[in-house]
C-alpha cells in the first residue's frame, strides 16, 4: 500500500517554509517545536528526500524541499477551495446549472430567467443549450443537463 503524506504534514512544511524557523512555525500551527520537527522528519522519511537544511539560523529548504513546498501550497489552496465551495453551496445556489430549452421558448423566456438568477445568485453559472424537445429529454435522462424548459406535453417527463 502506498503511503501518502497527510494534509497536516503538508500544512507543516508550508508553515515552516513561510516562518523559516521551527519554533515560529510550530507556534503558528499551535503545536510544540519537537512535534513539528518530528512531523517534518516523518515527511522526509516518507518521501525519501531531505526537505530542509537544519542548523543555526533560518531554515533553508533544499531544492527538493522547494519543489515539495510549491506543490504542497497548491494542494492546500485546493483544499481551502473545497471548503469555500461547500460553504457557499450551503448558503445558496452556486456552481453551474446546465439548462436546456427549445428554440421556441428560449429566446423569449431566457433573458428574464438569466437576469433574475444573476441578480439573486451572482456566483451561479448558467450553461444554456437550445435544441429540439426530443434531444432535451435525452440529455436530461443522460445527465448532461440538470433542468429543461419545454412546452407540454413532453412525452411523460412528469
Amino acid at each position: 500500500m502506498l503511503n501518502l503524506p497527510s494534509l497536516r504534514q503538508l500544512r507543516y512544511i508550508v508553515a515552516l517554509s513561510e516562518a523559516r524557523h521551527f519554533r515560529k512555525a510550530a507556534e503558528a500551527m499551535g503545536i510544540s517545536q519537537p512535534s513539528l520537527s518530528l512531523q517534518i522528519g516523518n515527511l522526509e522519511g516518507l518521501l525519501g528526500v531531505r526537505l530542509v537544511e537544519r542548523g543555526r539560523g533560518p531554515v533553508t529548504l533544499t531544492p527538493e524541499g522547494r519543489e515539495v513546498v510549491a506543490r504542497a501550497a497548491r494542494v492546500m489552496d485546493e483544499v481551502h477551495g473545497i471548503v469555500d465551495l461547500t460553504a457557499s453551496l450551503q448558503t445558496g445556489l452556486t456552481g453551474t446549472i446546465r439548462l436546456g430549452t427549445t428554440p421556441t421558448i428560449g429566446p423569449y423566456l431566457m433573458p428574464f430567467v438569466v437576469e433574475r438568477l444573476h441578480a439573486k445568485y451572482p456566483d451561479l453559472r448558467l450553461y444554456i443549450r437550445e435544441v429540439v424537445p426530443r434531444d432535451l429529454r435525452g440529455d436530461l435522462l443522460a445527465g448532461s443537463l440538470d433542468v429543461i424548459l419545454t412546452q407540454f406535453p413532453e412525452g411523460g417527463l412528469i
